[in-house]
């Protein structure tokens, strides 16, 4: 991602995209598949973190917090958009 040697862990779940980072300090951010593909040149495989960090075009953006809770935080927001383990997905 852009000039310094932090990784951008690119997960598509349908039609949700969830990009999280490898570097401490920074947050996860949720968007639409097809509002993603619009946010980078996909002719490089380098990416700037403007484009991956667009809060005007997320549709979650969820820091972490070192709270208790924080991961229950994150599975709501997620199942929200029908994201869940598959032994979850099956029961609900």
């Amino acid at each position: 991602v852009g000039e310094k040697k932090t990784s951008a862990f690119i997960m598509e779940f349908g039609s949700t995209v969830v990009v999280e980072f490898s570097d401490p300090n920074n947050a996860c951010y949720v968007y639409s598949s097809k509002t993603f593909r619009d946010l980078a040149d996909w002719s490089d495989r380098r990416f700037s973190f403007r484009s991956l960090k667009n809060r005007a075009k997320v549709e979650h953006w969820m820091p972490h917090t070192p709270v208790p809770g924080w991961e229950d935080k994150f599975e709501n927001a997620l199942a929200a958009l029908e994201v869940r383990p598959a032994s979850r997905a099956r029961r609900q």
